[in-house]
């Protein structure tokens, strides 16, 4: 959800979703689906991928919304651990989707 709300705030940004633990190639869920169709969005063509070294090793910016995703791309990818500072991820994320939101109403 987060990839097709920057994608449509944002269509300058060049966003790149994937996922901690995924099963490659699945479309999104039908709750994710209803989700983004109440706020006027689609993800049409969407399939999940696994993060893998290419996309870390290609990212500006990294954003995960769960303190687990935080953990498991430091766990896995520690190199790029050291490159950000720690700050109270969740509630960052959190204001700035709210901020994402509101920003142009549908």
């Amino acid at each position: 959800m987060a990839g097709a709300i920057i994608n449509d705030r944002r269509p300058d940004l060049d966003v790149v979703t994937a996922g901690t633990l995924t099963v490659d190639g699945q479309p999104i869920s039908f709750r994710t689906r209803e989700a983004l169709k109440q706020i006027g969005l689609q993800a049409q063509g969407h399939r999940s991928k696994q993060i893998e070294q290419h996309h870390v090793d290609a990212a500006d910016l990294i954003i995960a919304l769960a303190p687990e995703h935080v953990e498991w791309i430091r766990r896995n990818f520690p190199h790029v651990a050291h490159a950000h500072q720690r700050s109270n991820d969740s509630h960052v994320i959190s204001n700035m989707m709210g901020l994402l939101l509101s920003e142009s109403p549908r």
